[in-house]
């Protein structure tokens, strides 16, 4: 009954309309003898419930001029594919009405897969909905935190806000709101995530045994770099220019690194210009992981009409698709290098990021979610179907 329904909502218009005839059809829609090959099938099975004036279901099968048969296929492909499905799993015609040959099924499914829905490559294309900003899921902000700031063990608090599903997915662009709560929390998080950077200090020979330093990527910029008690400001700069474009995902302007250099200016005129420690980096470093270029994934209207993605974008579809995460460097440098769109260099980047231990999130993530997994904890097997189960 389930895909009954679908079938009767997929509001596909053919017809026997007297003002059009077979052949109209066949020469403007369908690589087939529409006459002799489909409107037979049609009228056998389809016509009675489904041509009249108050269809069943109200699923009707009526069309005019077959330049209406064409556009209905290509402006609601969707509902063309369910009609197919539900032929293909016998949904249609119900099983107390006549059935049409296994042979007459096949034809019918063809004609729709083959000639109704085949792709025009000339025709405009149409790359269908995708939402400009979405924010990032809690796993995804967990992953993205872990390498961006190259911290492990960071994972969100047990009472960060859940995500909405929608489809039995949580990860879907229209349910993932952001609410006061949301920013309290990733305040928290940011502080935390501080912490534990902190936590990877090393000491930095450029200054003195007593000077520490966090181990990871985010310095790596400054690593080498002279210190002193003048150079703070300069420093914290130099890191921004490396680390900004890793959180946001996209190349930066210099007004954005001059917006987050005056949190690490406030920091020092509280801690003196002399305070060298990496205390003064942090605060930069917090307010970008509030920016909403961080916690949400923003993709840019292009001017007009429909236009590629641009290579930034791209990677980090890939990344976040592959590995609920942010792209890793080598993307980063095939985007800037405007080489990441090429067929070739996609196909060996999706095997690389699946063959690397980031692509367990896709299985686990995926399907966790499809085959309801994540609920195993919370599941209770019958004791008498098995009786070997135990915690």
């Amino acid at each position: 009954m389930r895909l009954k329904f679908l079938l009767f909502s997929a509001a596909v218009l053919l017809s026997v309309g007297a003002v059009t005839t077979f052949a109209q059809v066949s020469d403007a829609a369908t690589k087939v003898d529409f006459d002799r090959e489909i409107a037979p099938v049609l009228k056998n099975y389809c016509f009675k419930c489904h041509a009249k004036e108050d269809p069943e279901g109200d699923f009707s099968l009526v069309f005019h001029t077959g330049a209406e048969l064409v556009g209905r296929a290509k402006a609601e492909r969707p509902m063309f594919q369910k009609m197919s499905e539900v032929l293909r799993d016998h949904e249609m015609p119900p099983d107390d009405k006549p059935q049409p040959t296994a042979e007459e099924r096949e034809r019918l499914i063809a004609w729709i897969d083959r000639d109704l829905l085949a792709l025009d490559p000339k025709g405009p294309r149409n790359p269908g909905y995708v939402a400009a900003v979405r924010r990032l899921s809690n796993v995804e902000y967990a992953n993205t935190v872990r390498d961006l700031l190259d911290i492990t063990n960071f994972k969100v608090a047990e009472d960060f806000p859940a995500d909405n599903f929608a489809n039995g997915f949580d990860n879907m662009a229209d349910v993932l709101t952001y609410s006061t709560s949301h920013m309290e929390h990733y305040l928290g998080a940011a502080e935390e995530a501080i912490k534990l950077l902190n936590d990877t200090a090393v000491v930095n020979h450029n200054w003195d045994k007593n000077f520490w330093e966090p181990s990871g990527k985010v310095f790596d910029a400054i690593r080498e770099l002279r210190l002193s008690y003048d150079n703070n400001q300069y420093r914290v700069r130099v890191m921004l220019e490396t680390f900004l474009p890793r959180a946001y995902r996209r190349p930066v302007q210099t007004p954005e690194i001059d917006r987050l250099l005056d949190f690490a200016r406030m920091s020092l005129a509280q801690e003196g210009e002399s305070f060298v420690r990496p205390k003064s980096a942090y605060a930069p470093i917090r307010a970008a992981l509030m920016s909403p270029y961080f916690l949400f994934r923003v993709e840019n209207d292009p001017p007009s009409g429909i236009a590629p993605i641009s290579e930034y974008e791209l990677a980090s579809r890939l990344s976040y698709f592959l590995w609920s995460s942010m792209p890793d460097e080598a993307l980063f440098k095939l985007a800037e290098a405007g080489k990441l769109r090429d067929p070739a260099v996609l196909r060996q980047q999706v095997d690389r990021m699946l063959a690397d231990p980031k692509a367990r999130a896709f299985t686990e993530n995926f399907t966790g979610q499809w085959l309801s997994l994540r609920a195993i904890d919370a599941t209770s097997p019958d004791r008498t179907l098995y009786p070997e189960y135990d915690d």
